[in-house]
């Protein structure tokens, strides 16, 4: 019998997980599942403001601009091919479908971004001025909750970090796409996407200090 431990941080009270949290759950009898949750936990992160899942560690991220924005790799797949929110699972299912008699031989769907379909994200445009608009809304707001959470010293590291990363989307903002969690909610937090030059695959940013992980490890 498997059962999951969950712990939490952040800044706002705990928002009970409605999504990738539960697809975790519901899949500890695959054997790639337990390989991989077994190895470490798996974070899952969800918008302060809306409770939206929007992304998890489970794909490859790293922290830029000061510790405020992350950096995640998304990746182009066959929706069908489920991974779980673990990239390594659409590997093993490849090889397979690779194999006589193997998943080739089943009809796929489209070809999706595997974050956007994992999560239920939803493209909304941005041009410069409305994202212009949008980044100090939102940013303002994140500073609000870092004040009531008592994380004022984190703020102006925060604000330096966030800076640099609308700067950075800004330069090139005809390149990005915008995406909102599943609730719709325009006041939350969006991930920004962008094909570096010369990549088949994309890469997403969020602003850390908007997010709250919560982790899930089998016991």
């Amino acid at each position: 019998l498997l059962f999951f431990f969950q712990a939490e941080d952040g800044i706002r009270d705990s928002v009970a997980s409605r999504g990738l949290g539960d697809v975790y759950k519901r899949q500890v009898s695959t054997q790639s599942t337990w390989d991989y949750l077994s190895a470490r936990m798996v974070k899952v992160y969800k918008d302060i403001i809306t409770g939206d899942e929007m992304v998890s560690d489970g794909y490859p991220m790293k922290e830029i601009c000061n510790g405020a924005g992350f950096e995640v790799q998304g990746r182009l797949v066959i929706k069908g091919v489920e991974d779980g929110g673990i990239p390594e699972n659409a590997d093993e299912d490849a090889e397979g479908a690779a194999a006589p008699g193997g998943a080739a031989d089943i009809p796929k769907g489209d070809t999706v971004i595997d974050i956007v379909d994992r999560f239920g994200l939803i493209e909304t445009p941005h041009d410069k001025k409305s994202f212009q608009q949008y980044a100090k809304v939102y940013l303002n707001t994140i500073v609000t909750k870092l004040t009531e959470a008592g994380k004022t010293a984190r703020v102006p590291e925060f604000k330096k970090g966030a800076t640099e990363l609308v700067k950075k989307i800004l330069s090139d903002i005809d390149s990005y796409q915008f995406f909102m969690g599943p609730s719709m909610n325009t006041e939350g937090a969006l991930a920004a996407c962008i094909y570096p030059a010369g990549a088949t695959d994309p890469i997403f940013y969020f602003f850390v200090d908007g997010l709250m992980g919560t982790e899930y490890q089998l016991l």
